[in-house]
């Protein structure tokens, strides 16, 4: 499983962090995504697990739209790791 560190340091490379010191599992990139959703989008639930399992919000990002999505994704993501 990945470590917090290795995915803040993966994340500092993308084009949402770029230049950006992570300093929060709840830090907004330059696009307005948290790193939670990011890993979403990605569609890898190991990050999502980390970064749940380190204290991201999954209600406190983004439109109510995007808190929706994410709530449902974060749902089937613990589903399907067995977390919940």
């Amino acid at each position: 499983m990945k470590t917090l560190a290795q995915i803040f340091e993966e994340y500092s490379e993308l084009p949402e962090f770029l230049g950006m010191e992570l300093r929060s599992v709840n830090q907004e990139g330059r696009f307005g995504d948290s790193m939670l959703q990011v890993a979403i989008f990605r569609k890898d639930p190991e990050e999502v697990e980390c970064l749940l399992a380190a204290g991201a919000d999954p209600i406190g990002v983004g439109n109510t739209a995007t808190r929706r999505c994410i709530t449902r994704s974060v749902l089937i993501c613990r589903k399907s790791l067995s977390v919940c």
